[in-house]
């Protein structure tokens, strides 16, 4: 059964090959939506692989441009602490501008 965080949470950020990015929910599809379907790709300045990790996203060991904001451990609604530590990433991910959006 979905849940409000698996359908509008970020759960991964997707850096694609023109340094754009995709931000999907914990069924890989666009914050909203349940389904793979119309995704759309941001130009967000100023942010980097670097910066992801700063912030305490986890690189994905089979997706090279794939970074978590939690993992199955570490579900925000599992625990304050996993909700704290979900929440002080946002704060950081929060004050990135978007510089474009991009429909395809």
């Amino acid at each position: 059964m979905p849940t409000v965080r698996t359908v509008f949470l970020p759960y991964c950020i997707e850096i694609n090959e023109d340094g754009t990015f995709h931000i999907l929910n914990r069924y890989y599809a666009p914050i909203g939506l349940q389904k793979r379907g119309h995704v759309s790709k941001y130009k967000i300045e100023g942010l980097t692989e670097n910066a992801l990790i700063s912030m305490g996203l986890v690189r994905s060991n089979s997706e090279h441009h794939v970074y978590f904001f939690y993992a199955d451990c570490t579900t925000p609604t599992t625990s304050p602490e996993n909700w704290k530590r979900y929440s002080d990433i946002m704060e950081e991910f929060a004050k990135y501008e978007i510089l474009d959006v991009m429909e395809h």
